[in-house]
């Protein structure tokens, strides 16, 4: 289980190296200072959030049943790849929370528990409610798959 875990940590690290050396060539500040992503931090931000949300499922009872450390560092980097996306940028890779959770039949009360984990990585960050609130639009697509 930690092998697996320090794997999806190193792979996190991975897609932000991707992400910087892609958003070198972006747009300008003032067009980045609009995004989900520059609300976070930029690669920085986003990795501690993804990493957060990583910990707070693993921490959690009922998702840590369900999910391996292996899905777990997918929906770590399928979060990543979604900010990046609705920030309007390319991820490195095609993997996103909706295809990490594929066939794991949460139910709802497994997506409020992701929900949960999601809020309290942002509250960990002191994230505002703007921020809060794109971060929570990225896991609708989710509950209508559930």
């Amino acid at each position: 289980m930690k092998s697996l875990l320090r794997i999806g940590a190193v792979s996190a690290i991975i897609v932000m190296l991707a992400v910087l050396a892609g958003c070198s060539s972006g747009g300008g500040t003032a067009e980045m200072g609009k995004t989900l992503y520059a609300s976070l931090g930029r690669a920085d931000g986003v990795a501690k959030l993804a990493n957060q949300f990583g910990a707070n499922i693993a921490a959690n009872p009922m998702l840590n049943s369900m999910l391996d450390a292996a899905v777990i560092g997918d929906i770590k980097t399928g979060l990543t790849n979604d900010i990046i996306k609705v920030s309007g940028m390319t991820p490195p890779n095609k993997i996103t929370m909706e295809s990490a959770l594929a066939g794991k039949n949460l139910g709802s009360e497994g997506f409020d528990a992701l929900s949960s984990c999601l809020t309290d990585a942002g509250d960990s960050m002191s994230l505002d409610s703007t921020t809060m609130d794109s971060l929570s639009a990225l896991l609708k697509p989710l509950s209508k798959s559930k």
